[in-house]
C-alpha cells in the first residue's frame, strides 16, 4: 500500500535537477517556490533547508531572509524563526539586511537583551546604523503601547 502521492515535478527536481552536478541557485529557488505553492509548510521548509545547505546557495542573503520571513509567517514554524535568523547571521555576517530582520520581522519575538546584542554585533562589525538603540527601543515601546490601547478600545466596543 502506497501512502504518498506521486508528484512528477517533485521527483524530477530531486532526481535530476537538484543533484550535486546540476544544482544551481535558480533550480533551488524554483523548488522552493513550487513547494510554497503546492506543498505544505514542512515540505517548503525542507526545500529551504536543502537549498541553504548547497554550496551554491548557503551564503545567499535573499534566501536566508526569505526563510526567516517564511518561518515567522507560519504559526507552526514561528518558534524556529529566531534559530533560522541566527544561522543566517553565521552564513552572511557581512549583510546588514540579515541583521535588520531582528528589528523588523522578529522584533516581537526577541527580548530587549537579544535586540541589544544584535545591535552591538552590528556596531562591532562596522555596519552603518542610523538609529540609536535606546531611541529605537523607546519608539518601539510607545508604538506597542498604542497598539495595546487600540486593541483595548476595540474589545470594549464589542
Amino acid at each position: 500500500m502506497r501512502l504518498s502521492v506521486s508528484d512528477r515535478v517533485r521527483s524530477l527536481l530531486q532526481n535530476s535537477t537538484l543533484t550535486r552536478t546540476n544544482e544551481s541557485l535558480s533550480s533551488h529557488v524554483f523548488a522552493i517556490s513550487y513547494e510554497l505553492r503546492t506543498g505544505n509548510a514542512h515540505s517548503a521548509r525542507a526545500a529551504f533547508e536543502r537549498a541553504l545547505s548547497a554550496d551554491c546557495c548557503k551564503h545567499h542573503v535573499g534566501l536566508w531572509i526569505a526563510y526567516v520571513r517564511f518561518c515567522h509567517a507560519r504559526k507552526e514554524l514561528r518558534a524556529k524563526a529566531k534559530g533560522v535568523f541566527y544561522r543566517a547571521i553565521q552564513a552572511c555576517p557581512w549583510s546588514k539586511d540579515v541583521f535588520m530582520e531582528a528589528f523588523s520581522t522578529l522584533v516581537r519575538e526577541m527580548d530587549s537583551a537579544e535586540l541589544k546584542s544584535v545591535y552591538a554585533t552590528m556596531c562591532e562589525k562596522g555596519l552603518r546604523i542610523h538609529v540609536d538603540m535606546d531611541e529605537f527601543v523607546e519608539n518601539w515601546r510607545e508604538k506597542m503601547k498604542g497598539v495595546e490601547r487600540e486593541k483595548g478600545g476595540k474589545s470594549r466596543k464589542r
